[in-house]
């Protein structure tokens, strides 16, 4: 193998350009499904000392420039229904799975370990995602879709079922700090969803797709309790904003509070105007006494 791959290299003069990568393969061994193995991903092994820059360099071609589907796409149609060689092609490139006949991308072992292999998305060398390739049972196997999906966010897209799943939405909104791909997610999600007004407050995504509930009340006081810089961004001033901003845990209380008094100061000139507008006399008994306390605290 080692004298075949160093063959092969010796033959490329340029290795700016994947097609002249390619022509340096004997199409001979497109008949050979342990060098086509190989050629999806050079192991060490089988190259000198000499050639390993150029064994980097191949394996960079083979997965950002997806030169190992132009190998695929040469190979035997036998090699491709060879299930040793699928399965160990796989792991070492997953979008072989693209390139099985149908009734082999109909295996749930196949499907998951594509899924498995999935790489994130990468702007600069778009490409489909592997979840787009499967069979409808699999986009809605949520064992498979949620695979792929926290790899690559681009599946979810094709995820029939795990993108109307409200739990698996929030939480990766939650868990993900990155904006570009919560917009993603947000571009992604059924459409259907962003008419619950309660589940799409808590997304946390107020300067985005929850435009349209802006000047809603029961969006405003209830998507407060997880993004209190909606207190900021408001036009609205009830007395169930301010009661859903008290129990936002994201922040310090004392921050809490000091965001909830600049809100009031926001929208009332004195305490007369506040008062007249806080039907809960309660609330505004235990807003005052739990700033005393803070301010208390601070001195004691």
């Amino acid at each position: 193998m080692k004298t075949i791959i160093n063959e092969i290299f010796n033959n490329v003069k340029y290795w700016q350009d994947k097609n002249l990568l390619l022509r340096a393969i004997n199409p001979d061994y497109y008949m050979n499904k342990n060098i086509v193995l190989q050629l999806l991903g050079i192991t060490a092994g089988n190259v000198t000392p000499q050639n390993e820059a150029k064994r980097g360099m191949w394996n960079y071609h083979v997965n950002d420039n997806f030169m190992g589907d132009d190998i695929l796409k040469n190979t035997h149609k036998d090699i491709l229904r060879d299930r040793e060689f699928i399965k160990s092609a796989i792991l070492k490139y997953n979008r072989t799975y693209i390139h099985l006949p149908d009734e082999l991308k109909a295996s749930r072992e196949f499907a998951k370990d594509a899924a498995l292999k999935e790489r994130d998305y990468d702007e600069k060398r778009p490409y489909t995602p592997i979840l787009y390739y499967m069979p409808e049972i699999f986009r809605e196997d949520n064992d498979i879709a949620l695979i792929a999906t926290t790899r690559n966010i681009e599946n979810l897209q094709y995820a029939t079922r795990l993108r109307k799943n409200k739990y698996f939405i929030i939480d990766i909104m939650n868990l993900l700090d990155n904006n570009q791909t919560k917009q993603k997610v947000l571009k992604y999600i059924d459409r259907s969803l962003l008419s619950d007004k309660r589940f799409v407050s808590k997304l946390g995504c107020f300067d985005n797709l929850c435009e349209n509930f802006h000047g809603d009340l029961t969006y405003i006081s209830s998507a407060v309790r997880y993004d209190i810089s909606i207190l900021k961004k408001t036009k609205l001033f009830d007395q169930s904003i301010i009661k859903s901003a008290l129990k936002n845990e994201n922040k310090p209380k004392e921050e809490i509070l000091a965001d909830v008094f600049r809100y009031i100061e926001k929208f009332n000139d004195d305490y007369d105007e506040l008062d007249s507008k806080i039907k809960d006399k309660n609330l505004l008994k235990n807003l005052f006494w739990e700033f005393g306390e803070t301010i208390a605290d601070e001195f004691i």
